[in-house]
């Protein structure tokens, strides 16, 4: 087992695989980031193989447990007599997953009710996440002098290649798709990728690299692993003062400030069409064993996170047709507020 910073001084964990398919937070684990103190550490263990314990005798839909008995088992028949297993023990200070070998290769998307096993390490991450006070946000994260904007925007809009593209005009960045917020402030997240392919001509600049691979244009490509593959270190932030949060949308190229109101509703849409912890079924049927789990109170305490943090911050709506049009008004939001950033 390795142990591997996830998010600096937030999340870490240990596995025995890597990559981890469906870890929203880093599918390719790096020793890149060096940190201490983590909030949150968890493991994740492929194994061979490995049997519900007699403990846990009630059954609910796939899972067993029982009330007061802090692991989970999952257990189902895939083909004939073949099963896939998962066991989560610790779940209430340092979970540990462990996955039977062929869940794990298996199991690469999510399929009726049964999650791969790395999207249930995703949502319970986010579990300890917001009991410790953080919350992960669906967004593009740059920083300037220590202050943060947040871009929020639908899949394939282009906050990516609008937070990659601002590194040239004095900003560092701190995540491409997801980051994690507290009442004030954001934390990187350098380690996802939504990047997908690299040009296999790697002299390209960072800029025209990401172009192409969001286009797909280029026939030769390797895969992206995270934002170190991209741009240099310095340019990396790990966490800032959240002071703009900025929406893009598509159409006629505009730029108005939103109310807190309607950027609530707007992010809050955005981050469900992300997150799917709410309603994981392991999730659902743990805190059926153990009501400790109250998934309703997360979800309060993570819309008032996003609140708070929404308090501190101006808004603004951002229009457009490329991605380069959102960057100007970005550029334009730093200039006109220097008292702010």
């Amino acid at each position: 087992m390795k142990r591997y910073a996830v998010v600096p001084d937030l999340i870490e964990i240990q596995s025995n695989v890597n990559p981890i398919r469906r870890f929203s937070f880093s599918k390719y684990l790096d020793n890149k980031l060096q940190s201490t103190n983590n909030k949150v550490a968890l493991s994740f263990k492929v194994m061979r193989s490995f049997s519900r314990d007699e403990g846990l005798s009630e059954k609910f839909c796939d899972f067993w447990g029982r009330k007061g008995i802090d692991r989970i088992f999952f257990e189902k028949p895939i083909i004939g007599r073949t099963k896939i297993k998962l066991l989560v023990e610790a779940f209430t200070s340092s979970p540990k997953i462990f996955v039977d070998s062929f869940y794990y290769q298996l199991m690469r998307f999510q399929y009726d009710k049964i999650y791969p096993p790395g999207l249930h390490l995703t949502n319970i991450t986010i579990i300890k996440l917001l009991e410790e006070g953080y919350s992960p946000m669906h967004c593009a994260s740059v920083s300037y002098d220590g202050k943060a904007i947040l871009i929020f925007a639908p899949p394939t809009t282009g906050k990516t290649f609008a937070a990659i593209s601002l590194l040239d005009h004095g900003f560092k960045i701190l995540s491409e798709d997801i980051a994690i917020i507290d009442d004030q402030h954001v934390y990187g997240c350098p380690l996802t990728s939504t990047f997908e392919f690299l040009p296999s001509n790697v002299k390209l600049s960072k800029i025209r690299a990401v172009q192409a691979a969001i286009t797909k244009r280029l026939s030769l490509h390797i895969p992206v692993r995270n934002i170190f593959e991209l741009v240099d270190k310095s340019k990396i932030d790990k966490k800032a003062r959240v002071k703009i949060i900025c929406i893009l949308d598509v159409g006629e190229p505009k730029l108005e400030k939103l109310t807190k109101e309607e950027t609530m509703r707007r992010i809050s849409i955005l981050n469900r069409d992300e997150f799917s912890w709410y309603k994981d079924p392991l999730l659902l049927a743990y805190s059926y064993f153990n009501p400790s789990l109250d998934l309703n109170s997360l979800m309060i305490k993570e819309k008032a996170i996003l609140s708070n943090i929404i308090k501190v911050a101006e808004c603004f709506l951002l229009k457009g047709n490329h991605p380069r049009e959102f960057v100007n008004f970005i550029k334009k939001i730093k200039d006109e507020h220097k008292v702010i950033l």
